[in-house]
Parts: C-alpha cells; structure tokens; sequence
C-alpha cells in the first residue's frame, strides 16, 4: 500500500522543529511510504515501509531530481481488546537511537498518536510527546481551516466510516488490521493537535493500484535485490518479482466479494507466496516495543 501525506498546514513550534530526532520520524512519515506486510499471524501483523525521500523516483513518467534515496522502518500492526486498531512505526535516527510512533485508533473519528525516542542499547525511553488527531468536522472543513481538536467542540458522525471498518474484520478469521482497514481508517483529512507544540494539518491518501503505486513497488523490489545480487543478474529478478506480485494483486482483488468469515482475507499487498517477500541477512532486526 502506498500512503501519501500532504501537509496542508503546518504550525510547530521551534522546540518541536529543534528536536531533530523527534521530527525525524515525522519527516518520514510525510514522505511517500510504501508499506507491506510480510508477516501475518492471529495476534499482529509485522512489516516494513519505504519512505521515499523528496518523492517517488519517478513522477508523471519523468526523473524526480528531488529524490533522495529511500529509508527503511518497520511496522507492526493489531487489533486490541476493544476493537480498535494499534499501529507502530519504528527508524533508526541516529547512532544507538530509535524513534517510534505509535498510532491508536480512539472512535469513529479519533486516532491518539505517541512520539518516543528509544535508546536502542539500553532499551530505555529518553523522550516522548503526544497528539491527538481527528477527521473535520463540517463547518471546520466547509471553510477550510484547521479542526483543532484541542479547541473545537463541534461533533461530527463518521459511523458509517466505523461500520465499514467493523464489517471488513467480521469477515476474518483472525481480526487484525491489514492493508485494508490501514486504507480504511488512514485515508482523509485530519487535523493533529501536538500539545503545547502545534498543530498540522495533512492529507493523506491511500493507493494499492495505479501508476504511483506501481513505480514505488518496483523501486523498492530493485532496491531489496540488488542488497544480495549484483546490477546484472537483478533485472531478471525485478521482472520476476513484479509478475509475482501483480499476479497476487490479482488474486486479492477477486477475492474481495467473496471473502467468507471461515476464510481469512488473502495476505495484504503481497501475497503468502514465498519468492516474493526477499529479505537480506543485512538488514537490521526489526525493534519492536
């Protein structure tokens, strides 16, 4: 799945903008993120992204000059007792440190986001801040400003939003929150309260299809192959690799009517055939709270 963020409003403060390490994760967040699940079991699921620094490599069929290269996190995902879904990002930001963010779904309209920054030796929390994130509601969005979530008290019903989401884990086995529900309760508009720190106000739009999605896929496939092959030999296996996945895009697609509650939904983005999913012995061990 690739997640796309545009910041439309941007108030931080300059203590915020100063701790590099805390807005570290933040930068990578609002870059285009490729996600996928390679790990699915009846509790959570485990994954990695990809943030493209500066933007995709390439836009609108042209080289994007701003690229920047791309940056690994890992993900883990899981529906707690209460029905809601919990999500966790994780990346290096500087020598021994890690920064997390940890997103959990409140209501209908709600998410409670967590910044910390880990010392990965010791494994200790040595900085953490907190914000609230929510859909508008309709006279914030009918005039384009900012639905603080620390000032504005208007309600707003997004049940029907929540229904979907609920509909989509009936029909698991085991209820976990997947590419699917991912597109589901991250798509929109939200306004994030950091506290004494600011606010933001994004975009943020969801793909599994279509030109983007498809030139991020491919980028990182070259990427993670090229790790364990030489140039050469990589551009039969990208192609491969691509077929594979497309053939499980596929797959997922026509499987979606007619998902049953006896059957599990087919594995998110790509697919539980085993060449797909390539893994380096050189990439890190996932850090997981």
């Amino acid at each position: 799945l690739l997640l796309t963020v545009k910041v439309e409003q941007m108030e931080v403060s300059e203590r915020w903008m100063k701790e590099g390490h805390m807005s570290k994760i933040l930068d990578v967040m609002t870059q285009p993120l490729l996600l996928m699940t390679e790990v699915q079991d009846e509790r959570c699921s485990i994954g990695s992204g990809w943030s493209f620094n500066g933007g995709l490599p390439e836009v609108d069929g042209k080289v994007n000059k701003s690229f920047g290269g791309v940056e690994r996190i890992r993900l883990m995902t899981l529906i707690n007792d209460k029905g809601m879904a919990v999500i966790v990002y994780s990346c290096i930001v500087g020598q021994g440190l890690v920064a997390m963010l940890r997103v959990t779904e409140m209501d209908e309209r709600s998410v409670h986001s967590s910044y910390y920054l880990v010392n990965q030796n010791t494994e200790t929390i040595i900085g953490e801040a907190q914000a609230l994130s929510r859909l508008p509601c309709t006279p914030c969005s009918t005039r384009g400003r900012t639905c603080d979530p620390s000032a504005c008290e208007n309600k707003a019903s997004y049940d029907i939003e929540r229904a979907s989401r609920l509909e989509l884990l009936s029909r698991m086995k085991y209820p976990t929150c997947n590419m699917q529900y991912y597109e589901k309760l991250m798509s929109g508009s939200w306004s994030s309260a950091l506290g004494s720190s600011g606010t933001v106000r994004h975009q943020a739009t969801c793909n599994r299809t279509g030109i983007a999605f498809q030139s991020a896929l491919e980028a990182v496939v070259q990427r993670e192959i090229a790790v364990v092959h030489p140039p050469r030999s990589s551009f039969r296996m990208v192609k491969s690799g691509k077929e594979e996945m497309d053939y499980s895009l596929g797959l997922e697609e026509q499987s979606v009517p007619s998902v049953s509650k006896e059957t599990p939904p087919i594995s998110d983005s790509i697919s539980q055939r085993p060449p797909v999913c390539i893994e380096s012995a050189r990439v890190s061990k996932p850090f997981c709270p």
